[in-house]
């Protein structure tokens, strides 16, 4: 615990899982393959770092080009561990790194961004609390992974005690070679204090150069050829139901595998009309779901078998917004009293609320109204009795149910206590989904810290 603020809501933290095929047969003899040529790396306080401790908790991915994988030397095969080379050492009371992880995935992306992560990683070791050591360090997958040799790959890493705004978790960095000047965004880092553990946090700050990418070596074997006729093994999905507008993640388990195999995944809407993916012929499949769809997976090596089908269904958004939660309450004079739209309806009056400290207002009276695409509005808030305030407000315009950074209407820091106001200008955007949508209203004391909804 380095500073202390006051707990906020929780955001829908959308870590989606895909279940990849693996491969359960032998393994052909182990190759490293080294991705990065520099020599110099983060300090103990800067970014990238894949083995971070100066911030209590964290959540990072790094991209890797399949053009980078198969000019080293990498085919369609098993990755079994990666490793780091570690410079120096992290020192200081606390100096395991907590609740460490280690997720892999792929992705047609072809460079990260600092606004969103890549969903689709599936976790293949940890967590645990990590103890690094000088020179190289091997992090062996619970599960090997296979590559499909054409695919990019993502690497996550988070971390974080849980209970670390109890205590102080933070010692430095470990210090990792890297590699600058890359060609694409190669890394996005978020780091923060007292947020529990950091994996699957939905906060996307970037810290750090993202042209720059810490080397790794993949621990990787070529896989032998597929098995005819193949076994397609189960369709799986990292969520069902799911949420509207949210990805999809399918994959297939308990299957052969092996080179020369290939993928054709089929969609339907009621189990009999088939209809093949464009694009989808790779052992996963990520997607944009808004109705309740069948899936299956036509897998080739000599004969075609079709795995059966599995239908994931969508919930209704207002299932898919998170709770909030605080671990302490509004007593100290931290909470809202006005949310007004004016020339609306919505005309909010409210005071201190009790535990859980956070409250849903009912679609009716004063508490609700109507927006229409493309017209202005401005939204007008006020705190409770403290004398310092951040306050802040988004609406759900896509109905996905989670608050997006670009449906953020605005961010006051430090207001003063109630009788002021802050007032948002904002535009529905003609692109809004429309029917019922909701606003969420944020008070907390975090100096200059973006608030997380």
């Amino acid at each position: 615990m380095r500073k202390i603020y006051p707990a906020g809501f929780c955001r829908k933290s959308f870590f989606f899982l895909s279940l990849l095929l693996f491969s359960f047969g032998a393994l052909h003899s182990q190759v490293d393959i080294n991705i990065g040529t520099g020599t110099t790396g983060n300090t103990t306080t800067t970014y990238p770092c894949p083995l971070q401790d100066f911030y209590e908790g964290s959540r990072a991915q790094y991209l890797f080009l399949a053009s980078e994988l198969t000019a080293a030397g990498m085919t369609p095969g098993n990755i079994t561990a990666i490793r780091f080379n570690v410079i120096s050492v992290n020192t200081g009371t606390n100096p395991a790194l907590e609740q460490y992880s280690i997720s892999i995935g792929t992705t047609s992306t072809t460079s990260l961004t600092a606004t969103s992560w890549e969903p689709g990683t599936v976790q293949v070791y940890g967590p645990v609390n990590y103890m690094a050591s000088a020179g190289i360090n091997t992090f062996t997958f619970t599960t090997p992974f296979l590559w499909n040799g054409s695919s990019n790959l993502i690497i996550e890493i988070c971390n974080g005690d849980p209970a670390n705004d109890t205590y102080v978790s933070f010692t430095n960095n470990c210090i990792v070679p890297w590699t600058e000047g890359l060609s694409f965004n190669g890394s996005h880092s978020y780091r923060a204090d007292n947020i529990g553990n950091g994996c699957g946090t939905a906060t996307t700050t970037n810290t750090g150069t993202q042209t720059t990418r810490p080397n790794i070596t993949f621990v990787w074997a070529p896989s032998g050829p597929c098995t005819n006729p193949p076994v397609p093994g189960t369709v799986t999905a990292n969520a069902n139901p799911i949420c509207p507008g949210t990805s999809l993640s399918l994959g297939l388990t308990g299957g052969t595998s092996g080179s020369g195999q290939t993928y054709q995944w089929q969609s339907s809407s009621d189990n009999t009309n088939w209809n093949n993916i464009t694009g989808a012929t790779l052992p996963s499949y990520t997607t944009l779901q808004t109705a309740s769809t069948y899936y299956r997976c036509i897998v080739t090596c000599g004969v075609s078998v079709t795995s059966a089908s599995l239908l994931v269904t969508t919930s209704p958004v207002t299932n898919c917004y998170c709770i909030p939660t605080y671990s302490t309450g509004t007593g100290s004079g931290d909470y809202c009293t006005l949310v007004q739209i004016p020339g609306t309806t919505l005309n909010n009056v409210t005071g201190a609320s009790a535990s859980p400290y956070y409250t849903l207002f009912p679609m009716s009276g004063t508490t609700t109204c109507s927006l229409l695409p493309g017209l202005n509005y401005s939204i007008t808030l006020r705190a409770g009795t403290f004398g310092s305030n951040d306050l802040a407000a988004w609406i759900d315009y896509n109905q996905n149910g989670v608050f997006e950074t670009s449906e953020l209407l605005g961010q006051t820091y430090n207001l003063a206590a109630n009788p002021a106001t802050t007032t948002f200008n904002f535009t529905v955007p003609i692109a809004a989904v429309p029917g019922t949508v909701r606003l969420r209203v944020r008070e907390a004391d975090q100096a200059t810290t973006a608030l997380d909804p």
